[in-house]
């Protein structure tokens, strides 16, 4: 008798053991068809921690196949079609992940200190906390709730996978502020938070709808940190669109000359009772070099033979022979 306790306890055991595996197997698998970009798009009107109006969203989670993700948020202006910010990102809404058998998702943020940049408690920073966010996996969709969401995302397939990535994902700029440097990384930084190793490229100088850069590079322009030498009009539009653009650290981001519009919205955008001298003036203390007080030139043409300069010694516009060497300084859409 006790050696058919023994064998009912052995078969129990086995059969229990089988049936661990095969649910391990069946969260393997479930895992597997987790992995992607879910999303969500809806109507929100709001602003942004620099005032800008948005009006939709588009919420995005990344699961990766190595138990990692990230949570990205992405405002539009409708009217414009434009990519008003993006929130989130790697360094403050990345997570781990393990999907557990009543379908919940298991997160830990993998930076454990979520960042406390100028825009904390907006709306992009509560939609991509972390630590007060629940999501679970059923029926093929992942559910997501936190403090201000709550609602169900679709798997991303062929062409919206690719358009998700490439305009709110595959970014590591994260809640951008005028004032502050692009680094050599792509990344964005108050001057002072520079990590070790990494170079201002860019001071972000203007946020906002810019009609005259086409999507996804409309919703920020930063001024390169130095001049460029001096050189004619047409070595210069092809110096800063094509030379600059061999080594660009930042995804969705494009160099160029800016146009005379450009120039005049960001100086408007320093702000200062002459703008053009705040601007001008606004690099020397963040490690670049101050603008010189000559003209540089613009991107805009005037007839076949001319083209607009922008004049740093008293902030006018003038036109000259496209074959003359002026100074130039680049510009950094993103």
């Amino acid at each position: 008798m006790t050696r058919r306790l023994i064998t009912l306890l052995a078969a129990v055991a086995l059969l229990l053991g089988m049936t661990t595996a095969c649910n391990r197997i069946g969260i393997e698998d479930l895992e597997k068809e987790l992995v992607g970009v879910w999303w969500d798009e809806y109507e929100h009107s709001d602003v942004t921690e620099q005032g800008v109006a948005f009006d939709r969203v588009l919420l995005a989670v990344q699961a990766l196949a190595d138990h990692t993700g990230c949570i990205y948020v992405g405002v539009y202006d409708s009217e414009n079609e434009n990519l008003v910010a993006i929130y989130g990102g790697p360094e403050v809404a990345g997570f781990t992940w393990h999907l557990l058998e009543d379908g919940s998702l298991q997160l830990a943020e993998a930076n454990m200190v979520k960042g406390t940049g100028d825009g904390q408690g907006y709306y992009g920073d509560d939609m991509t906390n972390v630590s007060s966010t629940n999501m679970t996996y059923t029926n093929g969709n992942v559910t997501v709730t936190n403090t201000i969401y709550s609602g169900t995302l679709n798997k991303a397939e062929g062409e919206k996978v690719t358009q998700i990535v490439d305009n709110v994902c595959d970014t590591p700029m994260n809640n951008p502020a005028v004032g502050q440097v692009i680094g050599s990384d792509g990344k964005n930084y108050n001057y002072n938070r520079l990590p070790s190793g990494v170079t201002a490229v860019a001071k972000i100088v203007y946020l906002g709808s810019d009609t005259n850069v086409p999507s996804p590079y409309n919703h920020g322009l930063a001024l390169a940190m130095k001049d460029e030498y001096g050189m004619p009009w047409e070595a210069a539009k092809t110096y800063c669109s094509k030379t600059k653009n061999t080594d660009n650290p930042v995804p969705n981001a494009t160099w160029m000359l800016p146009s005379i519009h450009q120039w005049g919205t960001m100086g408007a955008r320093a702000g200062g009772s002459t703008t053009y001298m705040t601007l001008r003036d606004g690099f020397r203390t963040i490690g670049g070099q101050n603008l010189k007080k000559v003209p540089y030139w613009t991107s805009t043409p005037n007839g076949s033979i001319f083209a607009g300069s922008f004049g740093f010694s008293n902030g006018t516009l003038d036109f000259y022979n496209r074959d003359i060497k002026l100074w130039v300084r680049a510009c950094l859409a993103f």
